[in-house]
């Protein structure tokens, strides 16, 4: 029974120090990709005008497709 105990107790610590490791590699990374987000919304890439032209293109390339036969 003690060995279960510090078998668990051995468990515990290595487990721990992988969600420290994981939680250094997360979280940087979470950050740069929230910082990009917003970024990329000021940048008015969210805006009206970039819809409207992404499905412009959209239907030009769907446009282009039906009339080449692919």
């Amino acid at each position: 029974m003690e060995k279960l105990i510090q078998l668990l107790q051995a468990l515990h610590a290595q487990m721990s120090a992988l969600a420290w490791l994981a939680l250094g590699f997360l979280l940087p990374l979470c950050i740069l990709i929230g910082l990009f987000a917003v970024i990329w919304i000021r940048r008015g890439r969210m805006a009206a005008r970039s819809t409207q032209e992404f499905f412009a293109e959209q239907r030009e390339i769907s446009r282009w497709l039906r009339q080449s036969g692919l």
